[in-house]
């Protein structure tokens, strides 16, 4: 059994087949839109280049623009004020600068005092600490030999008192023997046999008494006896 063909919908050409009666159009384009140039846009332009390059002169001086241009707009006197009150506040800050680098150089001379001084003061401590060690050997020196002559004076006071204590023993000896017999007086003294002692003994006694037993005592002892009195 054969299904029937559906009608075509009304106003609405079917699909893929051109519509009967109309051309097809092909789609359309865009108009680009075009640039626009104002005359209030190029007096704008125009006005910021004179402006950038009124600046540059200006900041330039460029043939004397500076001054043109300040008395061109009515600017002449506050323009000129700050400029001198400009050159002012550089001529305060060279003036400082001056002044800084005055002060770092007086501190870097005084850095170098304090840097010598501090050499010279430890140069200082230093020979004053030679200086001491030197006088405490000296200090040592000196008592060992106050120590010495201390010694050496106790040993002359006791070698004083026993020639003090001889001469005394040798006066009271000369008087024992200028009381004996000048022959035993004689024989007693040799048995000691110094000539020396002799001598002293016999000057201190009598000088006839002395005589008398110098003649007793043998030729030899009697010789070495009066070589020590003579002068």
């Amino acid at each position: 059994m054969e299904t029937p063909a559906r009608p075509a919908q009304a106003g609405r050409p079917p699909q893929g087949r051109p519509q009967q009666g109309r051309p097809a159009q092909a789609p359309q384009k865009k108009p680009k839109k075009k640039l626009r140039v104002t005359l209030g846009g190029v007096l704008s332009v125009l006005l910021i280049l004179l402006i950038l390059a009124a600046g540059a002169l200006l900041y330039l001086d460029y043939g004397g623009a500076r001054d043109i241009l300040i008395g061109a707009f009515g600017l002449e006197k506050t323009t000129r004020a700050q400029l001198a009150e400009l050159e002012k506040r550089a001529a305060e800050l060279d003036a400082r600068e001056a002044a800084i680098a005055a002060s770092e150089e007086e501190i870097s001379s005084n850095k170098a005092a304090a840097a010598q001084a501090e050499q010279d003061a430890e140069a200082r401590a230093k020979e004053l600490d030679a200086r001491a060690k030197g006088l405490d050997k000296q200090e040592a020196d000196l008592a060992a030999r106050e120590q010495v002559l201390a010694s050496r004076t106790a040993e002359v006071e006791a070698l004083a008192l026993s020639v003090e204590q001889s001469k005394t023993d040798i006066d009271a000896a000369a008087r024992m023997y200028e009381k004996m017999d000048p022959k035993i007086a004689a024989q007693t003294l040799s048995v000691n046999a110094d000539p020396a002692q002799i001598a002293r003994l016999l000057i201190k006694m009598d000088s006839a008494k002395a005589a008398a037993v110098l003649e007793e005592f043998s030729k030899n002892i009697r010789k070495q006896v009066t070589d020590e009195m003579a002068p």
